[in-house]
């Protein structure tokens, strides 16, 4: 009966279907989600990298306002901004209705902000190399574990071939 389990094992085992440790590398690095994992977070600090980087650029914002009002004071200052008062011809007490549009755009430099945007980007980039690093650590890692796999399934292949060897000395010794 141990006999036949072990052929099934060196069956089971044999190198009919064996891959290099090469390949075995490799397709672990390929499709290892860990691996994957730190990629996607290398990406995504180096796109937080440029973001801060944006900030020493200009910022511009367009903007745009209405107001309508029947309130005496408000409407004769609408008046006043739009350069349409006229003051022989409004009647202060009941100026009437009111409308004001106003559209503007605003350009805004960040001349001096105390070093915020310079420390900003210093700490996005050792954010992303430290993420480089940790992305290497963990490509090492699966290396070790895969190598360490392989030559597991080695010894335990010799194992086996062990195991037969002793059965089949055992047998003979039993016939002898």
């Amino acid at each position: 009966m141990r006999g036949l389990l072990f052929l099934f094992l060196a069956f089971f085992i044999s190198d009919a279907g064996a891959i290099t440790l090469k390949e075995a590398v490799d397709t672990a690095l390929s499709k290892n989600n860990e691996l994957r994992a730190k990629l996607y977070e290398v990406e995504e600090k180096g796109k937080d990298l440029t973001i801060s980087k944006l900030h020493l650029l200009p910022t511009v914002d367009l903007y745009g306002k209405y107001n309508r009002t029947t309130d005496p004071p408000y409407s004769i200052m609408n008046r006043m901004e739009t350069k349409e008062l006229n003051m022989y011809a409004t009647n202060f007490n009941e100026p009437g209705v009111s409308d004001l549009y106003t559209t503007g755009i605003t350009v805004k430099f960040p001349i001096w902000m105390a070093g915020k945007i310079r420390i900003g980007i210093d700490l996005a980039r050792n954010e992303l190399e430290a993420t480089k690093e940790q992305l290497e650590k963990t490509k090492d890692r699966v290396i070790l574990d895969v190598i360490s796999a392989y030559y597991n399934v080695l010894t335990a292949k010799a194992f086996v071939k062990t195991a037969e060897f002793a059965y089949f000395d055992a047998k003979k010794h039993v016939k002898d």
